[in-house]
């Protein structure tokens, strides 16, 4: 993602492995109290590093993280598998992921198709999760139903959630200044 190495493809369980590779880092910087923030992916990430590892995160903040196979996730996972063959990468992609676009698309749709499998589901392994979470998505994501919020709600009943009214699925881009007000609110109490 964004101009790190790139790989040839991704594992099916990249997340999962990515969420266990941020503790390893954290531990290498020896960092030992942290939030962690993710977006989309990273929301996913985020969501199961708090769930597997308690020590060091003193509260967690996604936005439109993913939790489970949905209909609009998975059609937009096949329609970028299109847009890739075609060659038609999408403007945002390239933006934030320079000469590497191209090449993340492949990946994304690829390991996405394998991971979108109709039974994924991480809804039991983040019941786990004891930091306090705020989870936010936009009515308007077109990469992920209102039922992934809600999927949050069940499986971590402390969890914070909010769906934000006329954005899409990228708040923190769409309306910085609510976005960052509303995770500031959310942190304040943690973060004194």
């Amino acid at each position: 993602y964004g101009r790190s190495d790139r790989e040839e493809e991704f594992p099916a369980d990249f997340m999962g492995e990515a969420a266990d590779f941020l503790e390893d880092v954290l531990a290498a910087a020896d960092i030992d109290d942290c939030v962690l923030v993710g977006h989309s992916d990273g929301g996913t990430v985020a969501l199961l590093h708090g769930a597997r590892y308690r020590g060091r995160v003193r509260a967690i903040v996604t936005i439109a993280a993913h939790v489970r196979r949905d209909e609009l996730t998975y059609g937009q996972v096949l329609r970028h598998n299109e847009m890739y063959r075609e060659g038609d990468i999408p403007e945002w992609m390239t933006r934030f992921h320079g000469d590497n676009a191209a090449h993340l698309l492949k990946c994304w749709t690829e390991v996405w198709q394998k991971t979108l499998y109709d039974s994924w589901d991480i809804s039991d392994e983040i019941a786990t999760i004891q930091a306090p979470l705020m989870s936010l998505q936009g009515s308007e994501d077109a990469y992920g139903l209102p039922s992934q919020l809600e999927s949050i709600a069940r499986a971590v009943p402390h969890a914070r959630t909010e769906m934000i009214d006329g954005l899409g699925h990228f708040p923190q881009l769409e309306d910085p200044v609510q976005i960052v007000a509303r995770i500031k609110d959310f942190l304040e109490p943690y973060c004194r």
